[in-house]
């Protein structure tokens, strides 16, 4: 399995450098590939900033469209696809989000001194 990084992830995409686009589109058809939710946190970071300014909105679209692609392998689907559809709809930055994913989607138990963090889980797990 390989691991894919930030910026292979950026380039996929974006498709702003497109021979490096092309490149990690054909190691993801021909290879299972990790994504970690550290990763994809850098991923939202990234792609929210002063260079790329995507909306939370379109952050959310591209990575669901993402990590769903054959291929792709997370550590849980059912907690990203919850945090990412927190992401769209909160404020929470994205490591809330896929704290919340766990405990919403995986009924993980989550401690947090974050109100607004608890406040969610307790809403969306009742």
């Amino acid at each position: 399995m390989i691991f894919l990084d930030t910026n292979s992830i950026i380039r996929y995409l974006t498709l702003d450098v497109e021979e490096q686009a092309a490149e990690v589109n054909q190691l993801i058809q021909d290879n299972a590939c990790f994504v970690l939710e550290e990763v994809l946190a850098e991923v939202t970071y990234v792609l929210s900033g002063k260079y790329y300014q995507f909306s939370r909105i379109e952050i959310a679209k591209a990575l669901k469209a993402f990590v769903f692609t054959d291929n792709i392998v997370v550590a849980s689907l059912s907690a990203l696809e919850k945090a990412l559809e927190l992401y769209e709809e909160t404020n929470l930055d994205f490591v809330d989000c896929i704290l919340a994913g766990y405990g919403i989607a995986d009924r993980e138990k989550i401690f947090t001194f974050d109100k607004q963090l608890k406040k969610l889980i307790n809403r969306e797990s009742a």
